[in-house]
């Protein structure tokens, strides 16, 4: 099942925002930008920077794995058609129309006719065969 585009960029904002703690990260190391905003003695360890940014990288792979698996299953719970048992009616955003509506409002290429199913015929038409 492939992710929709909406869904997609979702992702792409949680890896820029990942991409925007390892820069801030880089960026810490080699400017030593809290003893150049608050003062202090500046210090330079390229060692915890690696690990920092290897640390961001597991967690952002963890998040970014579980948010893609959650937004697969939103995806999948959504692609179900809400039908109202008792007349038949399909819900289309806020609205219940026939199911004939629906399909002709649609863009499915598809016409409706009415028949009955053989299951049916039998349960209503016992002593004939059906069409």
């Amino acid at each position: 099942m492939r992710v929709h585009r909406k869904y997609k960029l979702l992702l792409w904002y949680q890896s820029l925002g990942l991409g925007a703690v390892v820069i801030l990260t880089w960026l810490d190391e080699f400017l030593s930008l809290p003893s150049r905003l608050f003062g202090g003695v500046q210090h330079s360890n390229s060692w915890e920077a690696v690990m920092e940014t290897v640390i961001a990288l597991i967690a952002w792979l963890v998040v970014f794995v579980l948010t893609r698996q959650l937004l697969l299953r939103l995806q999948y719970v959504e692609s179900f058609l809400r039908i109202c048992p008792w007349c038949r009616k399909i819900c289309d955003g806020n609205q219940w129309i026939p199911v004939d509506d629906f399909f002709r409002k649609g863009q499915f290429g598809v016409k409706t006719e009415f028949h009955i199913c053989p299951t049916c015929w039998r349960q209503t038409h016992p002593q004939t065969q059906p069409e």
